[in-house]
């Protein structure tokens, strides 16, 4: 990884002399051990991130009224990747009247723990996912379950996938769910 960004900060010159006389002892470079501090910071409050999963629902010129677009992008492509390959996810549980359904390259089968059955997921590539949404068995304009809970629920459901297996996790923990795909 290649570091050339800095960061400055005003300390006291007693704060300074300090942190350079410590780091002396541990026989460390002020510097190393600066970037350190920073970057274990980073990866203890990363799941503050708000912006960790963007998803963008949409119904592009020449669609179905009731056939949309959906795009879902990770700020971290690598938080949801276990050894180099997607760690798949569920759909969120939708009312029957919505169905989505992945683009060529972004499905996944996943087994249900709870009930031991399989069923189409999704799995990110290179930080993304790419599908379709449907109104399902009722007219669009008649459809209960809004554009917006469908972006939540998907919203809710990846950022539960990213506090599980996300940065910290995907270090130490494989994925404990059988996944088959």
């Amino acid at each position: 990884m290649e570091k050339n960004s800095f960061i400055k900060a005003r300390i006291s010159s007693a704060t300074k002399l300090d942190f350079e006389s410590i780091c002396q002892e541990l026989g460390v470079q002020p510097t190393t051990k600066a970037r350190e501090l920073i970057e274990a910071f980073v990866q203890a409050e990363y799941g503050r991130l708000s912006d960790r999963i963007t998803v963008h629902i949409y119904r592009p010129s020449g669609y179905d009224f009731g056939a949309w677009r959906v795009k879902m992008r990770l700020r971290n492509p690598a938080e949801l990747e276990w050894e180099g390959a997607p760690v798949p996810f569920a759909f969120p549980e939708l009312p029957s009247s919505r169905r989505l359904h992945p683009d060529d390259g972004f499905l996944a089968i996943v087994r249900n723990v709870k009930t031991g059955e399989h069923s189409i997921g999704g799995q990110f590539v290179k930080g993304r996912w790419e599908g379709h949404l449907y109104s399902n068995g009722v007219a669009e304009g008649e459809n209960q379950t809004s554009i917006e809970q469908v972006q939540v629920a998907l919203r809710e459901t990846i950022n539960n996938l990213l506090t599980r297996f996300g940065k910290a996790s995907l270090a130490t923990d494989p994925p404990s769910t059988p996944i088959a795909s």
